[in-house]
């Protein structure tokens, strides 16, 4: 049987495969847009089709449309990132270190091509018949196609860099989707909740104080258990932390920017160069806003560094008692295993 270069391994059998497969496929879709799913898989309602009523729209895979664009490119790139990192894992759980490592990632890739292809496909199906309705149809839907192939292949290649051979790369990569963790954590707790325009929230009502209290400590805790994967002492475990606590900054930011452009671009005439160069420096000023510290959560940041902390010490009173030291290649000194 060939051997596979990435690991030295022998090809995994058919059934292994297959596993991968659908593990791939179930993770970008449905596990990663969650959020709508349990919206009802309702077409977000949109200027763009005007002509749809609340209560009346047609089911689609994926949520289209401006204002839930940061989700649908939130969910992609999760999904993506998920739908390569835990199928290696189990992989790698059923085979041991021998696993054909670039195998498997070929395969999620095929997955998620596949059914990102077909999702996309009935969604624009469903939404054609609206398009008559509104010339700027035709806007909306290509900004959501291109955020969500843009996402799909940032999160593949996120998910190839986190299942790879280094620590300190993994702590980097796998920063992107963790510092994501509470915006899609969020968007799932509005949606099951019915917290969204016209839902049930308000400021002293349980939903509120999850959103408000609780999801932020998510992503504290998700950037904790990443970051107490390497050691900061170490020069690439230091790398590594500050690369991931920046991200864990930055992504926010982007992402309130993103929301914006996506509110406010739809009261601009972004077909011109006028309006989007309109559109792009008004985002840029927000961007910038966000990123101020009195403008910005800190509790996923400065809570996973508080959290991490005490993790980095027990790891390695662990690590010390079984007499276990870093393998040559692992300057960050992190676990063997497939991602952070």
């Amino acid at each position: 049987m060939p051997s596979d270069s990435g690991t030295g391994g022998s090809r995994p059998p058919a059934r292994d495969l297959a596993l991968t497969a659908v593990l791939a496929a179930v993770l970008w879709w449905p596990v990663g847009f969650l959020p709508h799913l349990l919206d009802g898989l309702r077409l977000p309602l949109s200027n763009a089709w005007p002509g749809v009523a609340p209560g009346a729209e047609p089911r689609v895979m994926l949520p289209l449309g401006e204002y839930a664009v940061v989700t649908l490119g939130v969910s992609a790139l999760v999904g993506s990132v998920l739908a390569v990192v835990v199928p290696v894992a189990v992989a790698r759980a059923r085979r041991g270190p021998e696993v054909a490592r670039l195998t498997h990632v070929t395969v999620a890739y095929t997955a998620v091509v596949v059914t990102a292809a077909v999702s996309l496909v009935q969604s624009r199906s469903a939404v054609g018949p609206l398009r008559a309705s509104s010339s700027s149809a035709g806007l909306v839907l290509g900004a959501a196609t291109g955020a969500l192939v843009a996402a799909t292949v940032a999160g593949l290649g996120l998910g190839l860099l986190a299942v790879g051979p280094r620590p300190a790369v993994r702590v980097v990569a796998a920063a992107v989707p963790v510092a994501l963790v509470p915006a899609w954590v969020g968007a799932v707790l509005v949606s099951a909740l019915d917290l969204g325009e016209g839902g049930s929230m308000t400021p002293g009502s349980v939903g509120a104080f999850l959103l408000r209290d609780v999801t932020p400590w998510t992503g504290a805790v998700a950037l904790a258990l990443l970051l107490s994967s390497v050691r900061p002492w170490r020069p690439a475990g230091l790398v590594a932390w500050v690369l991931a606590l920046l991200t864990a900054w930055v992504v926010p930011s982007l992402l309130t920017a993103a929301t914006y452009a996506a509110s406010y671009g739809r009261n601009l005439d972004v077909g011109s160069s006028a309006g989007l160069r309109e559109l792009v420096e008004a985002s840029l000023q927000v961007l910038g806003q966000s990123l101020r510290p009195d403008l910005h959560p800190l509790v996923p940041v400065v809570g996973g560094v508080v959290l991490a902390v005490p993790l980095v010490v027990v790891r390695e009173v662990r690590r010390r008692r079984a007499g276990a030291e870093p393998a040559p290649g692992d300057p960050g000194g992190s676990d063997p295993g497939v991602g952070p």
